[in-house]
């Protein structure tokens, strides 16, 4: 038996993909083991830390709580880190009543140097931008922003109006990592409001829409911050030995099915504008659209078929596409990818296969895989029937599978609109 076959039968389906993902990824720290653990909605989520060797020339600022940033921003505690940044929670001294921000500061390296990046820019741009769109109040918004200079460098920090915590870590804490249908409508609305003003009334393109990256609001900022605090006096989990501190989202109340939340997108650090685009290669790989496998040309489309990834993980906890080398490099995982979205959608196109830059490492001119011959074909209906989510009805499944449909299409020119998928009676 193939290892493909062997991951059909393990999955009981035609690709080793809708085996759950694992997130937990161990990394050495110290000498130590440290991992992502996520507590209950009603507690704060504790991440595993940036790598200690990327404070350096070039890379991490050094922070410390009670430091004061351009004289005006007070260091409070934590709130997480990126690839290019670190976040923490501040108070604007400055402001009469209490009032506190998001302080994320940039890696010494990532803004102003050889490689663009354009998130100030479109931070700028966002926030005077039409904000009578519904989609306008569905995005994290820029305050201040100033430059920092310490050790490593010179560093862009942006201010920014605090959240809580991500959907995905709101994902964990239902069962089976499902979403209630309640809650995934709400995400999926607001989303697509917010795409749609990025897009049409902003020229943007995010190109990186993930569960990480939506943000869930804070009804009442002061309260929450208060909170977190005393919830960081009365534990020592806020330290990990020798390296400063963890991460904390600030918690508030449980999220419960009929709960009604506000949502935001974040990180525009890798977004670019519709008619200057950043680079070719866009999107974490389970998420990413065909044409950016392929080398192909790229529009807005690629933010449709990324959330139609995202809110199938949400409400089926696990992945849609995730590829995964084959045995002894018999295919890399991006032809894994493309053989999934195969057995899934399809053939991808000719049109579609001869724009791409990158076609002729995954297919021959006949328009077969190179490396994965034995593909094991399925349908989305076959593969909702699944489901355990017991919060989606038979008829909304059938809605949800027209829904999906509607942004999985091969050719970018084929996926609904944001203003068109509201439309959509899964909606």
């Amino acid at each position: 038996m193939s290892s493909r076959q062997f991951s059909l039968a393990s999955c009981q389906h035609a690709s080793r993909l809708h085996c759950h993902r694992k997130r937990i990824t161990w990394w050495p720290f110290f000498g130590t083991k440290s991992c992502y653990v996520h507590t209950t909605c009603n507690s704060s989520s504790v991440t595993v830390e940036e790598r200690p060797e990327r404070y350096r020339r070039g890379g991490y600022h050094p922070v410390y709580l009670g430091e004061t940033f351009n004289n005006k921003y007070e260091i409070i505690s934590k709130l997480g880190y990126g690839v290019y940044s670190t976040v923490w929670l501040a108070k604007d001294l400055t402001s009469q009543s209490p009032h506190h921000v998001a302080l994320k500061i940039l890696t010494a390296d990532s803004y102003g140097c050889s490689k663009p990046v354009y998130e100030l820019d479109i931070l700028k741009h966002i926030s005077q931008t039409d904000p009578s769109h519904p989609g306008y109040k569905h995005v994290v918004h820029l305050l201040d922003n100033f430059i920092h200079e310490g050790p490593n460098g010179k560093h862009l920090c942006l201010v920014l109006e605090v959240m809580r915590q991500n959907v995905y870590n709101l994902q964990q804490s239902f069962p089976n990592k499902q979403l209630p249908v309640h809650i995934g409508r709400q995400i999926t609305k607001k989303i697509l409001h917010a795409l749609d003003w990025l897009h049409d009334s902003c020229g943007i393109i995010h190109t990186d829409i993930k569960p990480d990256n939506i943000l869930i609001e804070i009804p009442n900022v002061n309260e929450a911050v208060q909170k977190h605090l005393n919830q960081m006096k009365h534990s020592n989990s806020g330290q990990l030995e020798d390296s400063g501190l963890t991460s904390r989202s600030i918690a508030t109340d449980v999220v419960t099915e009929t709960s009604k939340i506000n949502i935001r997108i974040t990180d525009f650090g890798v977004a670019s504008w519709k008619d200057d685009q950043l680079t070719e290669l866009i999107q974490p790989p389970s998420l990413r659209a065909p044409e950016v496998f392929l080398g192909a040309p790229w529009d807005s489309s690629v933010d449709i078929w990324g959330f139609a990834c995202v809110i199938y993980e949400l409400l089926q906890g696990r992945v849609l596409f995730r590829g995964r080398p084959g045995p002894k490099d018999a295919w890399t995982a991006e032809e894994d990818q493309l053989a999934q979205m195969i057995e899934l959608l399809g053939p991808i196109p000719v049109s579609v296969r001869k724009r791409g830059k990158r076609s002729n490492k995954f297919f021959d001119e006949e328009g077969n895989l190179l490396h994965i011959k034995q593909l094991y074909p399925y349908s989305l209906r076959d593969l909702l029937a699944q489901t355990t989510n017991t919060s989606i009805s038979k008829e909304d499944y059938e809605k949800f599978e027209a829904f999906l449909r509607a942004m999985l299409q091969y050719e970018p020119r084929d996926r609904k609109t944001p203003k068109e998928l509201l439309e959509e009676p899964w909606l």
